[in-house]
């Protein structure tokens, strides 16, 4: 059987639970490492090209919630799913913002697990596909992400490294609103103001309105 090229990494404290979770992914995984600590977790997602993290909450040293969290500080791909004995409702509002592809709650079962595993490995291939794909915005409006070129009648429109990075996020979630915080996080501007002066620089560079502003809540590519 053909192994998936993904990298895993299994974070889990409880010894017994972790190897049973490794050695059931390895049968279906090239690349499976393994954590019992949250510091440890860390070091191995800065060091490896982690794809998809199962993260068990309740961990040593640093939390679950707070491995998410600098994760998702610079970076809203890796999948991240979370193993918890927790269901009330404190925790998922605390979770919420976190981008989490699944938590499921412990004991876990291996078809909860393996359907959690599949809907992480279906949101990576939707982004790979976008990565090898030329957007056509709106009429004479073309984005290609491998080239990291827009166009505007077959004309490049030259983008600052920060206004490529926001454009481009925009793009590859142009069917939603991105949010106000999300849009801070992916680009590290501190200010909300920051964000508006940098759409306002982006906006003079389109003869159309590209960007809409969702008053009080976000930005979106103008797709009609």
């Amino acid at each position: 059987m053909n192994k998936y090229t993904y990298n895993v990494l299994v974070v889990e404290d409880e010894n017994q639970a972790r190897e049973n979770f490794v050695s059931y992914l390895s049968m279906f995984y090239e690349n499976v490492f393994e954590s019992n600590d949250g510091e440890e977790a860390l070091e191995i997602y800065r060091t490896k090209k982690v794809d998809i993290i199962l993260l068990d909450i309740n961990i040593p040293k640093i939390s679950g919630l707070e491995v998410a969290r600098q994760i998702r500080e610079k970076d809203l791909m890796t999948k991240i799913i979370v193993l918890t004995a927790h269901s009330e409702k404190s925790f998922l509002l605390e979770a919420m913002g976190l981008k989490l592809t699944k938590y499921l709650l412990k004991p876990v079962n291996r078809k909860d697990l393996k359907e959690a595993f599949e809907l992480a490995i279906s949101e990576l291939k939707k982004f790979e596909v976008i990565l090898n794909e030329e957007i056509i915005l709106r009429e004479f409006y073309s984005y290609s992400f491998s080239t990291k070129i827009l166009k505007f009648k077959n004309q490049e429109i030259n983008l600052t490294q920060k206004e490529q990075l926001l454009f481009e996020y925009l793009v590859k979630n142009r069917n939603k609103i991105c949010l106000y915080d999300e849009l801070l996080v992916y680009t590290d501007i501190s200010t909300l103001d920051g964000l508006k002066n940098l759409i306002k620089r982006l906006r003079n560079k389109f003869e159309d309105v590209l960007i809409l502003n969702i008053s009080g809540i976000g930005y979106k590519i103008n797709l009609n």
